[in-house]
């Protein structure tokens, strides 16, 4: 898995929030008349607020009250007053209504709306390290612990409606923040569509935490993940990842802690394996291999494939066919590493270029793929094909190029 860097991170964050801001606290200020109403509360409709506020009453009234049967017509603005009364005066024993925590709710609502956009800040553009505990800690400060009351505050943080999910989709769209997936660096991601505007390529935005556990963060910039379709439907599909047992891309990739390896190294390629670089026990040995600690990519009953990053994506059989494109990289590599005496004493003849720059040059134009992690995203298979260009240099003890190994490290 490849880290999400995010170019110019801040100023990327407040155009996020900008773009955002107006439509969920609308929805607050919504939610909240719709839920004073529901609790007896005089209200006061107005062109402004009818009809979000009446789309949002009359799903809160489907959740809270079964077997109701009003037709959406009934909650315009003419009628809205009389249909909540007649729903509420005859539908008491099948409404939920006394469980809602009113005052909770009402108060996270409020704050929300008031406190000058500090907390509205907190929710949608946190790092991605702080997304479990900002949610947990917030719900927890205002006493929303009931499945019911996180269902009624969705309809804020809401990635269904089109006034909020088609902004969200251009934002990224429009910074296209990876080509290939973070999750395996196999499938192009980036989006793309042609001058009349058809769409020639694009990614889905995985929510990394799912909506329905944490609804506080269904919008949250540091918990969608530019994914392609495979890696967030097909492997991932119903997962709840967590922080204990799964890892965000955006605070971190796999680095060297995970590495592909070519077995044997040496002319002919049998296998294609995985070095685990990092201790049992350790957190991120966890996030990437499960709680078994061990790559585990089929159901044995205990759905462990389900935990660790490695194992939910499926990379080693996604990777382990790909030995013929190992052999290629390590006989270039061979052969540079016999030229490269020569092209260093003609640098030095010539009073010259640096040689770690030369040497990445030539990588980057020879493998076609990205040389440094940062730029792992840009092509795809990086990271597999400078994790068998690293294994070569480390495992091979008559390397004629020292300066690579310092590279490397």
């Amino acid at each position: 898995m490849i880290k999400i860097y995010i170019p110019n991170k801040e100023t990327k964050k407040k155009e996020y929030f900008e773009i955002l801001k107006s439509s969920i606290i609308e929805r607050a200020k919504s939610l909240a008349l719709s839920l004073e109403d529901l609790k007896g509360t005089v209200i006061t409709l107005n062109k402004r607020n009818n009809n979000t506020y009446r789309y949002i009453t009359e799903k809160i009234v489907k959740t809270l009250i079964k077997n109701v049967t009003k037709d959406s017509k009934e909650y315009n603005k003419a009628n809205y007053v009389d249909t909540v009364n007649d729903i509420l005066k005859n539908n008491k024993e099948e409404s939920d209504l006394d469980n809602v925590n009113f005052i909770g709710l009402l108060s996270f609502l409020k704050e929300l709306v008031d406190s000058n956009e500090v907390l509205l800040q907190k929710i949608l553009i946190c790092e991605a390290s702080e997304l479990k505990r900002t949610n947990e800690k917030i719900l927890a400060q205002y006493n929303i612990s009931k499945k019911l009351d996180e269902l009624l505050l969705k309809h804020v943080f809401n990635y269904e409606v089109n006034d909020i999910s088609n902004k969200i989709k251009e934002f990224f769209r429009d910074n296209n923040f990876v080509n290939f997936c973070p999750y395996c660096n196999d499938r192009k991601v980036e989006f793309k569509k042609t001058l009349q505007g058809r769409i020639i390529n694009s990614h889905e935005l995985d929510h990394f935490f799912d909506k329905a556990s944490h609804p506080l963060l269904a919008c949250s910039f540091f918990n969608l993940i530019p994914s392609d379709t495979n890696c967030n439907r097909t492997n991932k599909g119903t997962i709840h990842f967590t922080d204990e047992f799964h890892l965000n891309p955006y605070a971190r990739g796999f680095k060297k802690d995970f590495m592909f390896i070519a077995k044997p190294t040496v002319y002919n390629i049998e296998r294609i394996d995985l070095l685990i670089n990092v201790a049992r026990g350790t957190e991120i040995r966890k996030q990437i291999l499960g709680s078994r600690e061990d790559l585990t990519e089929d159901d044995l009953g205990n759905k462990e494939q389900e935990k660790g990053n490695a194992n939910v994506f499926l990379i080693k059989s996604k990777y382990e066919d790909k030995t013929s494109e190992a052999k290629k990289i390590l006989e270039a590599i061979r052969a540079k590493d016999n030229n490269m005496s020569m092209l260093k004493n003609y640098l030095k003849l010539v009073g010259g270029q640096n040689w770690n720059n030369v040497y990445k040059d030539w990588y980057i134009k020879k493998m076609e793929t990205s040389f440094e992690p940062r730029h792992f995203n840009d092509k795809a298979n990086s990271k597999f094909n400078r994790d068998i260009h690293d294994s070569y240099y480390k495992n091979n003890t008559k390397i004629r190029n020292k300066f690579i190994l310092d590279m490397i490290k």
